[in-house]
């Protein structure tokens, strides 16, 4: 059970960064 929360949690993270890398590149 904490297991599929480390990769929801773990996803989610990704997904946010992947996210601000991208608006940082766009916004430069």
């Amino acid at each position: 059970r904490w297991v599929f929360i480390g990769v929801a949690l773990i996803g989610i993270a990704v997904a946010i960064h992947a996210r601000i890398d991208d608006w940082k590149r766009g916004q430069r």
